[in-house]
């Protein structure tokens, strides 16, 4: 990791995949540029001292790694997670639904599944 602006200590450092976690103290106005590749859809969670948590934005640093302004927090943990982009995560779900569509159509074609609708009207 490295402090790319101003100042910051960054102590217990745990990476898991591409999910980082680690605290920071002693930050001032501080940039920092993370080991992970920039992609967009990061998260980047900061809980300071004080138990408020904050969501800052994560951007691409000059070196096509994964970077984040700290702003004004001076210490606190950090988790950085790959969460995915809003048109990502719409296209899971409708892929998915397409699947399950699928299936279903070719059950109910097969004689497995039978849709009952009734044509009685009173």
């Amino acid at each position: 990791m490295t402090v790319l602006r101003g100042s910051a200590d960054v102590k217990d450092f745990n990476r898991n995949g591409n999910q980082l976690d680690f605290s920071i103290s002693n930050a001032s106005s501080a940039v920092l540029e993370l080991p992970l590749i920039y992609y967009a859809g990061y998260q980047v969670r900061v809980t300071d001292n004080n138990g408020e948590d904050r969501t800052l934005p994560a951007y691409e640093s000059p070196n096509h790694l994964v970077a984040v302004d700290l702003g004004g927090i001076s210490a606190g943990g950090v988790r950085v997670a790959y969460r995915g982009t809003l048109p990502g995560q719409v296209g899971f779900y409708l892929s998915f639904a397409g699947w399950a569509g699928l299936i279903l159509f070719g059950l109910y074609r097969k004689g497995t599944f039978k849709l009952r609708w009734s044509n009685n009207r009173v």
